[in-house]
Protein backbone atom coordinates (compact mmCIF):
# COMPACT_ATOMS: atom_id res chain seq x y z
CA UNK A 1 0.00 0.00 0.00
CA UNK A 2 3.05 2.28 0.36
CA UNK A 3 4.42 1.70 -2.94
CA UNK A 4 0.88 2.48 -4.74
CA UNK A 5 0.76 6.25 -2.44
CA UNK A 6 4.72 6.54 -3.43
CA UNK A 7 3.82 5.75 -7.02
CA UNK A 8 0.50 7.79 -7.44
CA UNK A 9 2.15 10.77 -5.56
CA UNK A 10 5.60 10.80 -7.58
CA UNK A 11 2.51 10.61 -11.04
CA UNK A 12 1.21 13.66 -9.52
CA UNK A 13 4.26 15.69 -9.00
CA UNK A 14 5.56 14.97 -13.18
CA UNK A 15 1.92 15.80 -13.89
CA UNK A 16 2.65 19.31 -12.34
CA UNK A 17 6.09 19.50 -13.94
CA UNK A 18 4.63 19.11 -17.03
CA UNK A 19 1.28 21.17 -16.61
CA UNK A 20 0.98 24.05 -18.85
CA UNK A 21 2.97 27.56 -19.06
CA UNK A 22 -0.01 29.56 -18.21
CA UNK A 23 -0.77 27.51 -15.06
CA UNK A 24 2.83 27.94 -14.03
CA UNK A 25 2.84 31.31 -15.09
CA UNK A 26 -0.27 32.28 -12.92
CA UNK A 27 0.52 30.02 -9.77
CA UNK A 28 -1.89 29.69 -7.14
CA UNK A 29 -3.94 33.31 -8.34
CA UNK A 30 -6.94 31.48 -9.88
CA UNK A 31 -8.07 30.24 -6.70
CA UNK A 32 -7.93 33.29 -4.43
CA UNK A 33 -11.05 33.59 -3.01
CA UNK A 34 -12.48 30.20 -3.94
CA UNK A 35 -13.37 26.92 -2.22
CA UNK A 36 -12.44 23.52 -3.18
CA UNK A 37 -12.40 19.62 -1.92
CA UNK A 38 -10.63 16.16 -2.74
CA UNK A 39 -8.65 13.63 -1.32
CA UNK A 40 -5.95 13.07 0.52
CA UNK A 41 -3.17 10.69 1.88
CA UNK A 42 -0.43 10.39 4.25
CA UNK A 43 2.14 8.45 6.69
CA UNK A 44 1.84 8.78 10.04
CA UNK A 45 3.70 7.07 12.86
CA UNK A 46 3.01 8.24 16.38
CA UNK A 47 5.89 7.76 18.85
CA UNK A 48 4.53 4.82 20.60
CA UNK A 49 2.99 2.88 17.56
CA UNK A 50 4.85 -0.23 16.73
CA UNK A 51 5.22 0.90 13.04
CA UNK A 52 3.83 3.87 10.65
CA UNK A 53 0.81 3.61 8.93
CA UNK A 54 -1.13 5.28 5.62
CA UNK A 55 -3.81 6.96 6.20
CA UNK A 56 -6.69 8.72 3.75
CA UNK A 57 -9.24 11.77 4.05
CA UNK A 58 -10.71 14.67 2.67
CA UNK A 59 -10.34 17.57 3.06
CA UNK A 60 -11.70 21.18 2.10
CA UNK A 61 -9.65 24.66 1.42
CA UNK A 62 -10.76 27.91 1.47
CA UNK A 63 -8.01 30.59 -0.44
CA UNK A 64 -9.34 33.76 1.88
CA UNK A 65 -6.52 36.19 0.53
CA UNK A 66 -3.43 35.38 -1.51
CA UNK A 67 -1.63 34.65 1.95
CA UNK A 68 -4.22 33.10 3.76
CA UNK A 69 -6.17 30.22 3.50
CA UNK A 70 -8.36 27.91 5.94
CA UNK A 71 -8.34 24.18 5.86
CA UNK A 72 -10.75 21.68 7.17
CA UNK A 73 -10.08 17.93 7.15
CA UNK A 74 -11.40 14.18 8.48
CA UNK A 75 -9.10 11.35 8.48
CA UNK A 76 -9.57 7.82 9.03
CA UNK A 77 -6.02 6.46 10.96
CA UNK A 78 -5.01 2.94 12.29
CA UNK A 79 -2.30 2.13 14.83
CA UNK A 80 -1.26 -1.05 16.58
CA UNK A 81 0.88 -1.00 19.85
CA UNK A 82 2.12 -3.12 21.96
CA UNK A 83 3.48 -5.70 19.45
CA UNK A 84 -0.20 -5.50 17.70
CA UNK A 85 -2.44 -6.36 22.14
CA UNK A 86 -3.25 -2.44 21.61
CA UNK A 87 -5.09 -1.33 18.15
CA UNK A 88 -6.35 2.03 17.76
CA UNK A 89 -8.82 3.54 15.25
CA UNK A 90 -9.33 7.58 15.23
CA UNK A 91 -11.10 9.83 13.28
CA UNK A 92 -9.50 13.35 13.47
CA UNK A 93 -11.37 16.58 12.74
CA UNK A 94 -8.89 19.55 11.78
CA UNK A 95 -9.23 23.18 11.48
CA UNK A 96 -5.92 24.60 9.97
CA UNK A 97 -4.73 28.16 9.33
CA UNK A 98 -2.14 28.31 6.20
CA UNK A 99 0.30 31.45 5.59
CA UNK A 100 1.21 31.61 2.48
CA UNK A 101 4.89 32.96 2.40
CA UNK A 102 4.87 33.37 -1.55
CA UNK A 103 1.60 33.16 -2.67
CA UNK A 104 2.18 34.69 -6.50
CA UNK A 105 5.09 31.66 -7.25
CA UNK A 106 4.50 28.72 -9.13
CA UNK A 107 5.67 26.57 -5.60
CA UNK A 108 3.90 28.26 -3.05
CA UNK A 109 5.11 27.20 0.49
CA UNK A 110 3.52 27.82 3.42
CA UNK A 111 3.76 27.25 6.86
CA UNK A 112 0.56 25.68 8.59
CA UNK A 113 -1.07 25.11 12.47
CA UNK A 114 -4.41 23.61 13.64
CA UNK A 115 -6.13 22.39 16.17
CA UNK A 116 -7.92 18.64 16.26
CA UNK A 117 -10.40 16.56 17.65
CA UNK A 118 -9.44 13.16 17.61
CA UNK A 119 -12.05 10.54 18.69
CA UNK A 120 -10.21 7.78 19.14
CA UNK A 121 -11.43 4.27 20.05
CA UNK A 122 -8.33 1.96 21.84
CA UNK A 123 -9.23 -1.76 21.81
CA UNK A 124 -6.50 -3.61 24.69
CA UNK A 125 -6.34 -7.47 23.79
CA UNK A 126 -8.54 -9.49 26.97
CA UNK A 127 -9.71 -6.19 28.23
CA UNK A 128 -12.23 -4.75 25.79
CA UNK A 129 -12.48 -1.42 24.04
CA UNK A 130 -12.74 2.37 25.58
CA UNK A 131 -13.45 5.47 23.21
CA UNK A 132 -11.60 8.73 24.00
CA UNK A 133 -11.95 12.43 22.99
CA UNK A 134 -8.92 14.63 22.73
CA UNK A 135 -7.86 17.85 21.54
CA UNK A 136 -4.68 17.99 19.37
CA UNK A 137 -2.17 20.62 18.25
CA UNK A 138 -0.21 20.65 14.98
CA UNK A 139 2.32 22.37 13.31
CA UNK A 140 3.99 22.55 9.97
CA UNK A 141 4.92 23.58 6.31
CA UNK A 142 4.21 23.02 3.42
CA UNK A 143 3.94 24.18 -0.66
CA UNK A 144 0.71 24.15 -2.97
CA UNK A 145 2.06 23.37 -6.84
CA UNK A 146 -0.60 24.58 -9.13
CA UNK A 147 -1.74 21.08 -11.95
CA UNK A 148 -4.71 23.42 -13.36
CA UNK A 149 -5.95 26.63 -12.83
CA UNK A 150 -8.23 25.90 -9.85
CA UNK A 151 -6.43 22.29 -9.51
CA UNK A 152 -4.17 22.40 -6.84
CA UNK A 153 -1.38 19.64 -5.82
CA UNK A 154 -0.26 19.64 -2.29
CA UNK A 155 1.97 18.13 0.04
CA UNK A 156 3.58 18.94 3.55
CA UNK A 157 4.53 17.54 6.45
CA UNK A 158 3.38 18.35 10.14
CA UNK A 159 3.94 17.34 13.87
CA UNK A 160 1.01 16.63 15.93
CA UNK A 161 1.15 17.17 19.66
CA UNK A 162 -1.58 14.49 21.46
CA UNK A 163 -1.73 12.36 23.78
CA UNK A 164 -4.25 10.06 24.50
CA UNK A 165 -5.63 8.43 27.93
CA UNK A 166 -7.92 5.78 28.32
CA UNK A 167 -8.76 3.75 31.40
CA UNK A 168 -5.11 1.55 32.30
CA UNK A 169 -3.42 3.12 29.24
CA UNK A 170 -1.33 6.05 27.83
CA UNK A 171 -0.52 6.37 24.34
CA UNK A 172 1.76 9.26 23.13
CA UNK A 173 0.69 10.05 19.91
CA UNK A 174 2.86 12.64 19.11
CA UNK A 175 5.30 12.33 15.80
CA UNK A 176 5.60 13.43 12.40
CA UNK A 177 3.00 13.35 9.66
CA UNK A 178 3.68 13.39 5.90
CA UNK A 179 0.12 13.86 3.46
CA UNK A 180 -0.26 14.94 0.34
CA UNK A 181 -3.46 15.85 -1.34
CA UNK A 182 -5.60 16.82 -4.58
CA UNK A 183 -7.98 19.99 -4.41
CA UNK A 184 -10.29 21.16 -7.06
CA UNK A 185 -11.69 25.08 -6.74
CA UNK A 186 -14.70 26.16 -7.85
Amino acid sequence: MKRFLIVILILLFFLSIFSSADVWAEGSKGVVGKFGLGPRAGYYKSNDADEGTLYFGIQARGRLTPNLAIEGAIDYRKEEFDNGNTVSKSYPILASALLYLLPNSTLSPYIVGGIGWYNTTVEIKDAGKETSSDIGYHLGAGADIPIAETVILNFDIRYNFLDISVENKDIDYKGWIGTGGLTFYF
